[in-house]
């Protein structure tokens, strides 16, 4: 993935709080191909997303969408899941510019 015109349509955010994988679900477009996948990033790579959120919606606040769930042994499961009125078309160039990503074809 290092074209610059691949691009994911989020729909969902799923991490937990010991864990050092974020789960990205939506719609991956890569050139003329557009599938459903799921992409694992960083944290660090989350936070890089969340502000690309905020750039391209200005009232966006991540803690209007992430829901929490408690879970064995006291960790917590956080899930956000985006609206379609949202605009939540990330560039994957971005997240992937100092660091790797996986991704997962559904």
């Amino acid at each position: 993935m290092n074209s610059t015109e691949n691009y994911m349509e989020i729909s969902e955010i799923i991490f937990e709080t010991n864990d050092q994988e974020v789960v990205v679900r939506g719609n991956t477009q890569q050139g003329n191909l557009s599938f459903n996948s799921e992409t694992i990033i960083t944290h660090s790579q989350l936070n890089q997303l969340i502000n690309q959120l905020c750039q391209m919606n200005s009232a966006f606040e991540i803690e209007n969408y992430l829901k929490s769930e408690r879970m064995h042994y006291g960790e917590t499961l956080f899930t956000a899941a985006f609206p379609e009125g949202l605009n939540a078309k990330i560039n994957i160039h971005e997240l992937t510019h100092f660091s790797g990503v996986r991704q997962i074809r559904a």
